[in-house]
């Protein structure tokens, strides 16, 4: 399954607008947006597939813009680093 993944990513497009990260699978209606959340420094869907279940290739879509727009905010800067507290 993580094959698929990283196949279908070399067919997504990446767009970033202002505090927003757009992945979208051109030719289809595969289409997800990612918002930076700059007060807890993370990444959060805006929009899903909008309906309660998803294909497996909606699901491998999903999994794949994902990455995508994980390691764009990460290049960006809008993440911030998990800070492990000891017990």
């Amino acid at each position: 399954a993580m094959d698929n993944v990283v196949a279908i990513e070399n067919r997504l497009r990446v767009k970033v607008h202002d505090e927003a990260i757009q992945v979208m699978r051109p030719g289809t209606a595969l289409a997800v947006t990612f918002l930076r959340n700059s007060g807890s420094g993370i990444l959060e869907a805006q929009e899903f597939l909008g309906k309660p279940w998803a294909s497996r290739e909606e699901m491998e879509f999903v999994a794949a813009a994902w990455r995508l727009a994980y390691a764009e905010a990460k290049s960006q800067g809008w993440l911030r680093p998990m800070q492990v507290r000891s017990v």
